[in-house]
């Protein structure tokens, strides 16, 4: 009777630590996958198809020799930020920003998903520092109301 008891106990405790095991490695291998770096909301699936397409139609443009490389690589950051794909995303975006073009990272659009990923903050303040927004604007011209 007593090693019934015990077998039962070991039998338990062996499931226990394999359970724990597991959600261990689960997350190692999730934590690993990102980066480190969590998206601060679900991608939307309608909108993550729609930049996968977008994507499809962009990537080819990497490998054309074309002046206007910056401006695919931003459109792919926000097709990437869409999808999920922080590291990606910040990869590019990390390109955009050295190439001191004038592109921005805004939170409220694109990269809304990104609004609580400190490396990816880092990268839209550093733009933001060098392109403040101008407040002293003057109209051109007026129209005339007849």
């Amino acid at each position: 009777m007593k090693n019934d008891k015990l077998s039962a106990v070991a039998g338990h405790i062996f499931l226990f630590l394999r359970s724990l095991a597991f959600c261990h490695l689960s997350f190692v291998i999730c934590h690993s996958s990102l980066g480190g770096r969590i998206p601060s909301a679900t991608p939307d699936p309608a909108a993550s198809a729609a930049a996968q397409t977008e994507m499809r139609a962009f990537e080819p443009f990497l490998r054309e020799p074309l002046c206007e490389q910056i401006a695919v690589k931003y459109q792919l950051a926000t097709d990437y930020a869409a999808i999920g794909n922080v590291d990606k995303t910040i990869e590019l975006a990390q390109e955009v920003a050295r190439a001191e073009q004038g592109f921005d990272f805004p939170l409220d659009g694109a990269f809304k998903l990104l609004g609580n990923c400190p490396d990816f903050l880092r990268i839209a303040d550093d733009v933001r520092a060098l392109y403040p927004p101008i407040h002293h604007s003057v109209p051109a011209f007026t129209f005339d109301a007849s």
